[in-house]
C-alpha cells in the first residue's frame, strides 16, 4: 500500500502541472475579446536566439475608452523553431478582414493577438496522461487494503470493479499514447506526404546552415537546421524546413556532413505547396523517418487489447456464467449433433488450419513488408560507410517478430497436413458412475503417427487477478488413460470405454472457477507439428436415473 501512496502521490504531480497550464492559458479565454488593427507583422531570425524565431507584432485595439497598442503575439510563448508555424500565422492575419484580440479586463493596457492553442491542448494531455498513473496507484492501494479483509462473494465482485479501475489506468495510459501518437502525428504526417508529390520544384538559396544539438536526460541528439528563402509567384518567403519528419537523433556525423554540402548562399531546390507557398520542404523522401509510423502500433495494441479483455470480453464470460449458459460441449466444436449421434463435418478442421495459415500468412507480409523498407534504409547507410546506429537498434525487435511470424507460418502450414481425428460418444447426459463408449476415427491429414494416446481428464481452472493482469491456474484432479497404442493399423479408427468416477464432481463453471471433464486425444506425427485436441463433456449431478 505504501507504494501505491507514494506511485499516487507522484502520479499527481504531472496531473497538476498539466492542469496549470491548460488553465494558465485558458484564462485567456475570459478576456475581452475587441477587433484591433495590426500595422506591423515581421519574423526575426536569428541563430543566436532561442526559439530562433520570433514574431515582431504591432496593432491597435479600443478598449476602456481609450486607444492602445500591443505588441505580444501570444501571452508567454516568445518564439518557435519552425519559421513556417509563424509564416502561416502572419498569413492568415494578414488576409482576415475582421482581426480581434484579447484584452485584460482589469487591465486595458495588457492584450494579446492569439490564445496558444497548443499550450491548452498540451496541457491537458499531460494531466490526462499522469491521470491514467493516477488510477493504477490508486487501484493499488484499493486492491491492498482489501486483500487484507476476509474475501466474500459480493466482496470479490467489488474488487473485480477495482480491478476494472486499475486495468482502465493501466491499458488507459498506452491507449491513450498509441491513439494520440497515431491520429496527432502519424496520419497528418501521412497526408501531407503524399500532398507533397504535386508541390512545385523552386530554386532556393541558403541562408544559414547548422547542426543543433538538443539535450536530455537521454543523452543528447542532434538535428539539421538549414535555413533558406524562395521566391515563388513573384513573392519572397522564407522556411527552415529540411523533410517532412522533424525531431531529432543519435549520431551528429551525418548531420554534419548535410550541413557542410549546403553552406550559406549554396543554390538548392525546395519543393513548394503551391496553394500555400509558405510551405516548403527539401527533402520529400520519407527515409527512414517513416519508422516512426510503427512507433504507436504497440502501444495501440496493448492499450486497446486490455481494455477489450478488461471490459468487453471478461463481463462477458461473466454474465454467461450467471446466467447459468453453461457451453455445453460434449462433441468436438466441429460436429453438429442430431440426438444423441454426433455427425462429423469432416474437414471441418482442415478448414480452420488452412484459414489460420492464410491469416497468418496476411499478417506476416503486412509486417515484414513495412519492416524490409526501413531495413534497406539502414543496410544503406552501413554500406555508405555512415550508419545510422539508432534506425538499427530500433529496427531489432520489429525484425524478430518478423521472423517468427515466418517461422510460425511454416509451423501452421505444416499443420494443415497432420492428422484429423473426430471423436464422439453416444449419451448425452452423463452422471457419476456412468459408462460411455468413446469412438474415434481418422476422417483426413496426412502423416503417419508414431503414437497416438486418448486419456480422461477432470482439470480445474481458477482465475486470479493480481492488480492489472489476470491469471488462470489450471490442475488436474483425476487422469485415467484409456488408449495408448504405436500400432499404425489401430490408429485410424477404434473404440474404448470411459468410466464417469462415482464420486465426480458435476461440471461447474463460474465467474472465476471452473470444474471441466476432458477427453484429449494425442498423436504424435514425426516432421509435422503434434495433434493435440481436447473435447469436453458435461458431467450432471448423480441422483436418481
Amino acid at each position: 500500500m505504501i507504494f501505491g501512496i507514494i506511485w499516487t502521490a507522484f502520479s499527481s504531480i504531472f496531473v497538476v502541472i498539466g492542469l496549470m497550464g491548460t488553465l494558465n492559458e485558458g484564462k485567456l479565454q475570459d478576456w475581452d475579446e475587441v477587433p484591433c488593427m495590426i500595422e506591423r507583422f515581421e519574423i526575426t531570425a536569428s541563430k543566436k536566439d532561442d526559439p530562433p524565431f520570433r514574431p515582431d507584432v504591432l496593432f491597435y485595439y479600443e478598449h476602456g475608452g481609450g486607444r492602445h497598442e500591443g505588441t505580444k503575439l501570444w501571452r508567454e510563448k516568445e518564439g518557435v523553431d519552425e519559421y513556417e508555424d509563424l509564416s502561416e500565422l502572419r498569413e492568415k492575419l494578414w488576409s482576415d478582414l475582421e482581426v480581434t484580440c484579447r484584452v485584460n479586463p482589469d487591465d486595458s493596457g495588457e492584450a494579446v493577438l492569439l490564445v496558444d492553442q497548443s499550450s491548452i491542448w498540451g496541457g491537458l494531455a499531460f494531466a490526462l496522461f499522469g491521470g491514467g498513473f493516477v488510477l493504477v496507484g490508486v487501484g493499488l492501494i484499493v486492491s491492498s487494503i482489501k486483500g487484507k479483509k476476509a474475501v466474500k462473494a459480493k466482496t470479490a465482485e467489488k474488487e473485480d470493479g477495482f480491478g476494472g479501475l486499475l486495468g482502465c489506468g493501466f491499458f488507459g495510459i498506452f491507449a491513450m499514447a498509441g491513439l494520440g501518437i497515431f491520429f496527432g502525428l502519424v496520419v497528418p504526417s501521412g497526408v501531407t506526404y503524399f500532398s507533397m508529390k504535386s508541390w512545385v520544384e523552386t530554386p532556393a538559396e541558403v541562408i544559414w546552415s547548422r547542426v543543433q544539438s538538443h539535450s536530455s536526460d537521454d543523452g543528447t541528439t542532434y538535428s539539421v537546421d538549414i535555413f533558406y528563402n524562395y521566391r515563388f509567384d513573384g513573392r519572397e518567403f522564407r522556411s527552415n524546413r529540411w523533410g517532412l519528419a522533424g525531431g531529432s537523433s543519435s549520431g551528429r556525423r551525418s548531420k554534419e556532413e548535410v550541413v557542410r554540402a549546403h553552406p550559406r548562399g549554396k543554390q538548392i531546390t525546395c519543393y513548394v505547396d503551391p496553394d500555400e507557398p509558405w510551405r516548403a520542404v527539401v527533402m520529400r523522401d520519407l527515409g527512414w523517418s517513416a519508422l516512426f509510423a510503427l512507433f504507436p502500433l504497440p502501444f495501440m495494441a496493448v492499450g486497446l487489447g486490455g481494455l477489450w479483455c478488461t471490459f468487453i470480453r471478461k463481463p462477458k464470460k461473466e454474465a454467461a456464467a450467471k446466467s447459468g449458459k453453461v457451453s455445453k460441449l460434449r462433441v468436438p466444436m466441429n460436429e453438429a449433433k442430431v440426438g444423441s449421434k454426433a455427425v462429423p463435418k469432416v474437414g471441418g478442421k482442415r478448414r480452420g488450419r488452412v484459414f489460420g495459415f492464410i491469416a497468418l500468412i496476411f499478417l506476416a507480409a503486412f509486417w515484414n513488408g513495412i519492416t524490409s523498407v526501413f531495413v534497406v534504409i539502414a543496410w544503406k547507410s552501413w554500406q555508405k560507410g555512415n550508419p545510422e546506429w539508432f534506425l538499427t537498434i530500433f529496427l531489432v525487435p520489429f525484425v524478430l517478430i518478423g521472423a517468427g511470424l515466418i517461422g510460425h507460418g511454416f509451423y501452421r502450414f505444416l499443420a494443415i497436413f497432420s492428422p484429423i481425428y473426430d471423436v464422439s460418444w453416444g449419451d448425452d447426459d452423463l452422471m457419476p458412475g456412468d459408462r460411455v463408449r468413446v469412438s474415434w476415427r481418422r476422417v483426413g491429414g496426412g502423416g503417419q503417427p508414431q503414437r497416438l494416446t486418448i486419456w480422461f481428464l477432470g482439470q480445474e481452472e481458477a482465475t486470479y487477478q493480481r492488480g492489472s493482469s489476470t491469471s488462470t491456474a489450471k490442475s488436474v484432479f483425476h487422469e485415467a488413460k484409456l488408449f495408448e497404442t504405436d500400432k499404425p493399423q489401430m490408429m485410424s479408427a477404434g473404440t474404448c470405454d470411459l468410466m464417469i468416477p462415482v464420486d465426480a464432481v458435476p461440471s461447474f463453471s463460474g465467474a472465476h472457477n471452473k470444474l471441466r471433464w476432458l477427453v484429449k486425444l494425442k498423436a504424435e506425427v514425426p516432421w509435422r507439428p503434434d495433434v493435440s485436441d481436447e473435447h469436453e463433456l458435461e458431467v450432471g449431478k448423480g441422483g436418481a436415473r
